[in-house]
């Protein structure tokens, strides 16, 4: 999977655990939820992210491999 792959997945994965707590009153609904929760999902996966940087960080065996990977879907994510 690449970090591009990633940073979609987790995004979408936070935007489905929330699309149905945010009320829509407009007539497009799905764009305008898309709208409400889209920055929430985003925010929402870079915390988790930073989470296991910090796990990575923190071990003894720090895999650079799996660190970079980590800050590539940081940005990936930013861009989205």
């Amino acid at each position: 999977m690449t970090p591009q792959e990633k940073a979609h997945e987790m995004v979408e994965r936070f935007y489905n655990q929330t699309c149905h707590l945010i009320p829509v009153e407009d007539g497009n609904e799905r764009s305008e939820r898309f709208r409400k929760i889209q920055p929430i999902a985003k925010h929402s996966a870079l915390i988790a992210v930073g989470e296991m940087l910090e796990i990575l960080y923190e071990s003894p065996e720090k895999n650079k491999n799996e660190i970079v990977f980590c800050i590539n879907v940081t940005k990936e994510i930013k861009e989205l």
